[in-house]
């Protein structure tokens, strides 16, 4: 099997450098394991848009406080929003502003 057309995943930086380790030190060839593609899930992901013309996108970034927002939409009660839970989404901006 051609080394090219492994895509092995894994959730952290962390365990594909030690998966890479731990094939190098296999039976398997050095130079074959640096042509597999080892990686996170996040930055296989990225990889893609990348590919397909979505170069820069920050998906992490959250300078528009979007994922904030949505974490206090979800679990407004939660959070001591009792009285607000009626309020539709787009009053959430309101509250997190006046909150902080």
């Amino acid at each position: 099997m051609d080394p090219k057309s492994l895509l092995i995943v894994t959730f952290s930086t962390k365990a594909a450098d030690e998966l890479r380790e731990r094939l190098s030190e296999g039976d398997l060839l050095k130079s074959d394991v640096q042509k597999m593609h080892i990686s996170t899930i996040h930055s296989f992901c990225e990889k893609i848009l990348e590919e397909n013309g979505h170069v820069g996108l920050n998906i992490i970034s959250d300078d528009a406080g979007e994922k904030n927002l949505l974490f206090i939409g979800k679990h407004m009660e939660e959070l001591g929003f009792v009285k607000e839970c009626y309020m539709s989404s787009s009053n959430i901006k309101y509250i997190a502003n006046k909150y902080k």
